[in-house]
């Protein structure tokens, strides 16, 4: 049984990439380090540590010249709520299973999430910006080499940045999302029915429907698979959000109580509009890829070992979309687990065992000797 992150067991970290402030986890190996593995989260998941510099920074702000006294107790207080918060996000239930195989596990929240910055503007939110980003942390963490992981728009992330940095990338794997080739031709969205929601994540309606934490809850409980009580969904690819059943919705299967309000909590820090950029991004991504599509079929390739898992029912990235990736692929390896959208929680135990079996295998790990 795969066990559930707590907060002793990570750090909390803070670092300026290409101008911008991240936050990420950093969870280190138990025993001797085999390596280091890059966690990249998607819509609307988040690492979702609560950014206690950046609290402590606003306080001071706010607050210029405060007794010594209340600041030590608002330090103490804010890092005691961060803490006691530290669990709630999307890979937490596989930070202490590859930190328990050995690796050090990195994973920040991405770009417009919680103690993350959120550029109003999508260039900021590109796939070659997240690739550069990550690649300047892990410089910043002095690593010339890293595994990659991602699930959703993180998994998007991780093809990309295995294109654009193979020297870093040694090795990669990614949960729903499939591979899609580098495009010759741009081809809007309305062009690609499969990914209609996509079209109304991106219009900046979403942000006017849902103000307030109260419609947060009701959004956040949908999307992680609550229904109404006559059984509707809230979430339909072929249109998005449905918003008639955003006050009918009833409580996710997959978060506790506690757990949904840390994430409401989380996203009224910067609201929904800067996670919802990254689906403004489509034609700036295609734009930044030109020069790349344009090698040849073979020089895109990816050499290192890949892993893809997907959910035999996702609705939005369906095993479908995934017919022929092998050939942009030297190695690739498919897992499936009979799920929908958020295996990593739902088949935590398959998916983990698909990474273990993928990392001392493909991968090639050494087990650490006894």
């Amino acid at each position: 049984m795969a066990e559930k992150l707590t907060p002793k067991d990570v750090q909390y970290k803070t670092a300026v990439l290409n101008g911008k402030t991240y936050s990420y986890i950093l969870a280190e190996p138990q025993g001797k380090c085999l390596g280091t593995i890059f966690l990249v989260h998607g819509f609307p998941d988040m690492v979702g540590l609560f950014s206690y510099q950046k609290a402590v920074f606003l306080y001071r702000s706010c607050f210029p010249r405060p007794a010594s006294s209340s600041l030590a107790l608002f330090e103490r207080l804010t890092f005691n709520y961060a803490n006691s918060l530290g669990q709630a996000f999307g890979w937490r239930y596989q930070i202490p299973f590859l930190a328990s195989l050995g690796l050090r596990v990195v994973a920040p929240d991405m770009m417009g999430y919680s103690g993350t910055d959120a550029p109003d503007s999508p260039t900021f939110y590109t796939f070659k910006r997240a690739a550069d980003d990550l690649a300047a942390l892990a410089k910043e963490l002095g690593l010339s080499s890293i595994i990659l992981g991602g699930h959703d728009w993180g998994g998007a992330v991780v093809y990309r940045t295995a294109l654009r940095y193979p020297k870093l990338i040694s090795a990669f794997f990614s949960v729903s999302t499939p591979y899609f080739p580098l495009r010759k031709e741009y081809a809007p969205l309305t062009a690609r029915p499969n990914f209609n929601y996509q079209i109304q994540f991106a219009s900046g309606e979403v942000e006017k429907h849902v103000v307030g934490e109260e419609k947060l809850g009701q959004l956040l409980s949908g999307i992680f698979g609550g229904r109404t009580p006559s059984g509707e969904t809230l979430f339909n690819p072929n249109i998005g959000i449905v918003y008639d059943n955003l006050p009918r919705v009833g409580p996710s299967p997959l978060l506790s109580k506690e757990e949904l309000d840390f994430y409401v909590k989380r996203y009224a820090i910067h609201g929904i509009h800067a996670p919802l950029n990254w689906y403004r991004t489509d034609e700036l991504n295609f734009n930044d890829e030109i020069e790349l599509a344009a090698k040849s079929e073979e020089a895109l390739k990816f050499q290192m070992p890949a892993l893809f898992i997907a959910g035999a029912k996702e609705q939005a990235l369906p095993p479908s979309l995934a017919v022929g990736m092998e050939k942009s692929f030297r190695s690739l390896t498919r897992g499936e687990v009979n799920c929908g959208h958020w295996g990593l929680w739902e088949k935590k135990d398959e998916i983990n065992q698909y990474l273990q079996e993928f990392l001392f295998g493909q991968v090639g790990l050494v087990r650490a000797s006894l």
